[in-house]
């Protein structure tokens, strides 16, 4: 666990599961929000949430493979959060089945399904106590990325869209290189000054990742 400052907000980070997913959660005084909670994480979430005295309000899935939603329904059970994730991966969460086809290996049962409460989509915002998350449909990975983009705390949550140095895989179901190049490409007319926490790996600066991005 790890945790960064971020204007107001406390960005907490577990790396968990077999492949290293990092889920997230986001506390901005007495609120917070979960990202992506894969295997292992629903208790660390809730007592990371409960050491800052917050109170988990909403889930964010960044898209809908089965190793960034494998506890959803256990978190909604414990918490009561409601669920977000963008209408063209709803499927993968609600069948995980589809999983299956979704990711080079499942070394655990993935049957384990969940219902969003709503999906969300490009100009949609997540509130989190008065600090606005701006969603931006960014599909490659999945039909359904997205990344959530907060000015004021100078936050981008970039699931396996934007990683430190490259981009999410593109090969498995549902994937598209045309597509990841264009929601790349979308990310560069963002403030180079933001935190980027993606969905594996370290995290990174916005403005560290353009050079590459331009490339593209």
């Amino acid at each position: 666990m790890a945790g960064n400052f971020c204007a107001e907000l406390i960005v907490e980070t577990f790396v968990i599961g077999p492949l290293a997913t990092n889920s997230y959660l986001v506390i901005n005084e007495e609120s917070a929000m979960a990202i992506d909670p894969g295997f292992g994480s629903c208790d660390l979430l809730i007592a990371a949430a409960d050491k800052f005295g917050a109170t988990i309000e909403v889930i964010v899935n960044t898209h809908g493979h089965w190793d960034h939603t494998y506890e959803n329904h256990v978190l909604m059970q414990k918490t009561g959060a409601s669920l977000l994730i963008h209408p063209l991966d709803a499927s993968l969460i609600e069948f995980p089945e589809q999983s299956l086809l979704s990711t080079a290996r499942t070394p655990i049962d993935v049957q384990h399904p969940s219902t969003p409460t709503r999906t969300v989509d490009t100009g949609d915002k997540v509130e989190l106590e008065g600090v606005l998350f701006q969603v931006l449909h960014t599909p490659g990975h999945t039909a359904g990325g997205i990344c959530l983009i907060s000015d004021e705390a100078g936050v981008l949550i970039s699931g396996d869209t934007l990683f430190l140095g490259t981009y999410g895989r593109v090969d498995l179901p549902g994937g598209n290189i045309d597509d990841m190049i264009r929601s790349l490409k979308s990310l560069s007319n963002l403030n180079p000054a933001l935190n980027v926490y993606p969905g594996h790996g370290l995290p990174t600066r916005l403005a560290d990742e353009l050079s590459w991005v331009g490339s593209l």
